[in-house]
């Protein structure tokens, strides 16, 4: 069989989850002999000017839609919280390394587009209704025979007019859409005739062997430690129950490091995406804001516990999570009081995560099978 040529265009960068569902795409094409390109749109160098004017504008536009976004954004720019150095090394050394992204200025890319079998656009929030969507994230360079749009998410449960035009435009020459949500299901469905299918994240396409085996070396032997993963700053009943339930526990923070970690004394790691991986795995619990460390400690079996994230941008995303915890019945997962104790048992779900794995693989499949019939 002749080699085919995948290009996959998504978010990889600076971002735990980001970077493990685009490993995990280019990983299941390459395992399937398919050779996987993530490609990536050379900057544009924009008028300053021109720039700061954009920015204000989106700037006053949230603040008109929500009032209170004033108050988070004083809150995030009061207290700047960034990953640190060792992380963001460990971080880029795995781009190097793994996802090896190819850079194409605008023009380069429509020569190019004739090299691939197929351009895959997903997952992640690469078509959020949050932020304008560059054109590269619609696959305009491409010829439509070729385009996949595999497990989008548009990050939120509602959306507004502007957006639903932006993206009846460029979704247009997709002849079939797959989102990894249901409110992005039936967003989509409102606004387009085209065939929509709702998959699984691109992670759950690697079972727990195969993300042990990806820690390799770095593999953390389970121990009674609580790991807290937040990607914004945890809320107060977030701090009370990891006390509550680590009483006679190790604490372990990874990702971000928040002045409430540090006054209850608990250990804080730096470390890439094997680290993250290893430490989810070796946990007795894990408590989370964020999407992706939930659907990890489902896919690896773990006692977790979520919670509703601080937001500091202008639109709460919490329904992507409450909609993960549904399609695996761990509703009682999404913490809302101190006293609230889960019933749902994580291990008794492993035939939904079986089965949300063959799905996802499966749609792939089948959307690089029609094109290679063509």
């Amino acid at each position: 069989m002749k080699n085919k040529k995948v290009g996959l265009i998504t978010f990889y960068k600076n971002n735990y989850g980001s970077m493990l569902q685009c490993y995990s795409t280019k990983h299941i094409l390459e395992s399937w002999g398919y050779t996987c390109d993530v490609i990536d749109e050379v900057p544009r160098q924009e008028n300053k000017i021109k720039n700061s004017l954009k920015q204000k504008k989106q700037f006053i536009t949230a603040f008109f839609k929500d009032p209170r976004f004033w108050f988070r954004w004083k809150k995030m720019h009061n207290k700047p919280f960034q990953l640190t150095e060792e992380t963001l090394d460990e971080m880029n050394m795995f781009i190097r390394n793994e996802i090896q992204p190819l850079y194409y200025t605008e023009n380069q890319l429509k020569c190019i587009a004739n090299e691939y079998d197929a351009f895959i656009v997903g997952s992640d929030q690469v078509w959020n209704a949050n932020y304008d969507i560059a054109s590269i994230f619609f696959l305009d360079f491409v010829d439509n025979q070729k385009k996949i749009a595999f497990s989008i998410s548009l990050g939120v449960d509602r959306t507004t007019r502007r957006f639903k035009k932006i993206l009846c435009k460029g979704i247009r020459d997709f002849n079939e859409i797959s989102v990894r949500e249901e409110s992005g299901e039936r967003i989509v469905k409102s606004i387009t005739n085209t065939k929509v299918v709702r998959v699984g994240d691109p992670t759950i396409m690697l079972s727990k062997e195969n993300w042990e085996t990806f820690c390799g070396a770095c593999n953390v032997k389970k121990c009674n430690y609580v790991l807290l993963h937040f990607l914004d700053c945890p809320s107060e009943l977030a701090i009370k129950y990891a006390r509550m339930i680590s009483s006679n526990k190790k604490v372990i923070c990874i990702g971000y490091n928040y002045e409430d970690f540090e006054n209850n004394h608990w250990d804080f790691i730096s470390g890439g995406p094997h680290e993250y991986i290893s430490y989810i795995l070796g946990a007795s619990y894990v408590l989370t804001d964020s999407f992706h460390t939930t659907l990890f400690s489902i896919n690896f079996g773990k006692d977790f516990f979520v919670f509703e994230r601080q937001y500091l941008h202008s639109n709460p995303q919490s329904g992507r999570i409450k909609d993960l915890l549904e399609r695996y019945e761990l509703v009682d997962r999404f913490i809302y009081s101190i006293t609230q104790i889960p019933s749902s048992d994580v291990h008794e779900k492993q035939d939904i995560v079986k089965q949300e794995r063959r799905v996802t693989k499966e749609y792939l499949m089948r959307k690089l099978d029609e094109l290679n019939e063509r």
